[in-house]
């Protein structure tokens, strides 16, 4: 299994992530100044990056993005790459809010605008990964499949886990039900050890890794890898301001903790499915 880094938020970690051996990042189209922070990477072959389309801020803050300026975004980047690299398609999230679940004609909606964006992606022959989200017509999981081997799965964040993770047995189900064989998964925003655990996922992303910056917090795996809890590490962030937390040596201390322990995490689950004939 891949965890995906969420990018890194300047030079210094994005350096340490390298030097600690991290080699697939995700980085969101919103925020794409951030590439020059691994820049030299990209001419990697075993460097693997993911682009977001920023789906998921569009939401939020309203921000408009127009499929033709990320398409030439994606066309530019993906001719300096000879690093492993796949773009988010534009997809668009069902509903007005996040904060509750979508209503069927809200799933319908974003579904067929989120499809008609992933092929006019393909088109452009860029290699995308469309995302299936909680929320949207069944059919549509079914289209995918028919059409790559590499789907995002994306909960919606309205509930609680158990919800989402219904939602979830859900998908796998079909999955296991109706393909040939189980194709590969990016399921987005989650590393909880019990979650990886539960399904045979070959990617996920997270930006836990910097918990020690922004929270001040060091992640620490039980024995058995099955929690990822966070505890306070001299909380400096009462002390100082949040920005001028990221160039103080303990925030970089506590953050390359973080980084061992979601690597570690990311071998323990790998090996875990290859000894339940999962190997991806």
């Amino acid at each position: 299994m891949i965890i995906f880094f969420v990018q890194a938020p300047n030079r210094k970690f994005a350096q340490m992530l390298s030097s600690l051996g991290v080699r697939n990042i995700l980085s969101s189209y919103l925020y794409s100044t951030n590439i020059r922070h691994f820049e030299d990477r990209l001419q990697d072959p075993e460097f693997n990056l993911m682009i977001d389309s920023g789906a998921f801020t569009i939401q939020n803050t309203k921000t408009p993005v127009k499929l033709d300026n990320y398409i030439c975004f994606c066309q530019r980047l993906l001719s300096k790459c000879r690093c492993n690299v796949i773009f988010v398609n534009l997809d668009v999230i069902p509903g007005k809010s996040r904060f509750r679940y979508p209503i069927k004609e809200e799933g319908e909606k974003s579904a067929k605008e989120g499809w008609n964006n992933y092929m006019t992606m393909l088109e452009a022959k860029l290699p995308v990964l469309h995302v299936y989200h909680q929320g949207e017509p069944l059919e549509y999981l079914e289209r995918m499949c028919q059409y790559s081997n590499y789907l995002g799965i994306s909960a919606s964040s309205a509930g609680n886990w158990k919800q989402a993770l219904a939602w979830t047995d859900t998908v796998f189900s079909w999955l296991h039900s109706n393909c040939k064989s189980l194709p590969r998964t990016h399921y987005f925003g989650v590393t909880k050890p019990d979650v990886l655990m539960g399904y045979p996922f070959y990617s996920v992303d997270s930006s836990t890794w910097m918990a020690g910056n922004r929270f001040g917090r060091v992640m620490n795996l039980n024995t058995n890898c099955q929690s990822l809890q966070g505890r306070k590490y001299r909380d400096l962030i009462k002390q100082k301001k949040r920005k001028d937390i990221c160039y103080l040596p303990d925030a970089m201390y506590r953050t390359k903790i973080n980084i061992t322990q979601m690597l570690k995490l990311e071998n323990f689950i790998t090996q875990l499915w290859e000894k339940r004939g999962i190997v991806w």
